[in-house]
């Protein structure tokens, strides 16, 4: 069972966690805290904005974005006053961390193509912002949300982890899939490698932030710093699909959560996911759905 705590306004101080996983619902009017993680975590923000420091980098994050820290890492977290922020961070111990990847790594097919040289070692847990791209995570993110909640208010303080670990098996193996295809890029140093990762996550990262407007290829191709050519191929090459095709599923997504969240009509989510009239945003969701918008609604109240 993992541990809830829950912390509401001023989150000055870090919750105290132990050696099993655990799971820390906020509430938070203010935050300005500097720590040293001792778990791989995740930081997910459910409403409103939150911004790390870590590696001399800042990172904003938003609804729906989160962010992956290590063990070692020493980062601060703020959300300023007047702006208040919820979110979701969960943490896992290096021990359950490395079980999980072990088991996702060592099967026998994966013994046997690697019998010489043995398995990866190495945990793919990339530190960078992230948004929660597949439905599979962000459907896991919201059991999670839901079920903790439930239990906060019914006065409990722990959390069955079968969700939790379904969800740490899902990240490692897109995590895992994506390295993959970084590896297959012809470029030999490993350095230059996670910098093309780096350029890509960007371009990812404004589809995330603007997909409620017209966002051109030549626009992503220059937030990678990259050739329209170049961008294309590997963005395809890393992420399986076009780009266009990867900005379309986040509208469609966004979409999804618009029409079970509000009562908005359906030509009003549609512009404001990006679609240029009512009956393409219709035609798109149908086809990445099976289901025609209303349809969808429906269903799912």
């Amino acid at each position: 069972m993992a541990q809830i705590i829950e912390f509401n306004n001023d989150t000055v101080s870090t919750p105290v966690v132990g050696s099993n996983s655990h799971v820390v619902r906020s509430k938070v009017d203010f935050a300005d805290k500097l720590t040293t993680s001792q778990h791989y975590s995740i930081k997910l923000v459910t409403r409103g904005k939150e911004r790390y420091f870590l590696h001399g980098q800042s990172v904003r994050l938003s609804n729906n974005d989160y962010l992956l820290i290590k063990p070692g890492t020493t980062y601060s977290a703020l959300v300023s006053k007047g702006d208040p922020a919820e979110g979701l961070c969960l943490y896992y111990t290096p021990a359950e961390v490395r079980g999980v990847c072990s088991s996702m790594l060592n099967t026998t097919a994966n013994l046997m193509e690697n019998h010489e040289s043995g398995v990866h070692s190495e945990i793919p847990w990339p530190e960078m912002k992230r948004g929660t791209t597949t439905q599979k995570v962000g459907s896991l993110f919201q059991q999670i949300i839901q079920k903790t909640d439930k239990q906060l208010a019914g006065g409990f303080k722990n959390l069955d982890d079968c969700l939790l670990v379904t969800l740490l098996e899902n990240m490692l193996a897109e995590n895992l899939s994506i390295r993959q295809q970084i590896n297959k890029m012809p470029q030999i140093k490993e350095t230059v490698r996670q910098e093309a990762l780096r350029r890509l996550h960007l371009s990812v990262e404004l589809m995330h932030s603007d997909y409620y407007r017209q966002i051109t290829l030549s626009e992503l191709a220059f937030t990678a710093s990259l050739s329209v050519f170049h961008y294309s191929r590997l963005f395809r090459q890393v992420y399986g699909y076009p780009p266009c095709q990867y900005l379309q599923q986040i509208r469609i997504e966004k979409a999804g959560r618009d029409l079970l969240s509000t009562l908005l009509p359906v030509g009003e989510i549609a512009l404001a996911c990006g679609f240029n009239d009512h009956a393409s945003f219709c035609r798109v969701f149908r086809q990445t759905t099976g289901q025609t918008p209303l349809q969808y609604r429906n269903s799912k109240n």
